[in-house]
């Protein structure tokens, strides 16, 4: 448990004993911790690494009173040899990419919205998949998990990631907005393409604006899948 961007903290389970259950990457879990100062209650957060390893693991936005609570707990957490518990149920959801064919895919995310996407990326995919990643946040201290996605950017060439950050101004790549004239900048390839999919995982607001600039865009609803987030 520890904190990597301003009030956004991640969180490694580990089963006690046993294994990890199988789930697909972009999955969600039901969580309630049991930690000391923490209100008792179930929680859902989408879980943010890919299947097939020893442990599931979170990202959590403070956004409310029980969530910043939890952030501040992260400088108490006592350690891997004296870790706290958590009750874990999963997995939910079908917004995932493992049965959804070969791509290529467009993933638009904002703010904490990227951690389907972490799974996704890092996951079972072909050589040759390609992806592209737009992903709006306010700043780059927003950006959590941009190492781990620039990592398999490194390993994966056919992964492209652009983040596009709107009050930065030191920021040297994109600035302004995820609309319409970013995606007509930035994906013109993937729009030309009527096999690309496209995915969204932001505010219910802004995934509203996302679904109604890609329809005038000539894509059609069937490719295009979402799940809405706090970011």
């Amino acid at each position: 448990m520890d904190r990597i961007a301003p009030r956004i903290t991640r969180i490694r389970l580990a089963p006690e004993s046993g294994k990890v259950r199988p789930y697909l990457a972009g999955q969600f879990t039901f969580i309630r911790f049991d930690i000391p100062g923490l209100p008792s209650k179930d929680h859902p957060f989408t879980i943010s690494n890919p299947p097939g390893g020893s442990f599931i693991e979170i990202m959590v936005k403070g956004t409310d009173v029980w969530t910043l609570d939890l952030y501040d707990q992260a400088e108490n957490f006592p350690g891997v040899g004296e870790a706290w518990k958590a009750w874990v149920d999963y997995p939910y959801g079908d917004f995932s990419t493992e049965r959804a064919g070969a791509g290529p895919w467009v993933f638009l995310a904002d703010g904490i919205g990227i951690t389907p996407f972490l799974a996704m990326a890092g996951g079972r995919l072909s050589d040759d998949a390609r992806i592209l990643i737009l992903w709006a946040a306010y700043n780059r201290d927003e950006l959590a998990g941009f190492e781990e996605l620039s990592a398999i950017n490194a390993r994966r060439p056919s992964i492209r990631m652009v983040p596009v950050l709107g009050h930065d101004p030191i920021w040297t790549g994109r600035r302004g907005q995820l609309d319409r004239q970013a995606l007509e900048d930035l994906a013109g390839r993937e729009l030309a393409d009527p096999e690309t999919r496209y995915w969204i995982s932001c505010p219910a607001s802004l995934r509203r604006d996302l679904v109604k600039i890609l329809k005038n865009l000539g894509v059609s609803r069937r490719r295009i899948r979402y799940e809405d987030c706090t970011s």
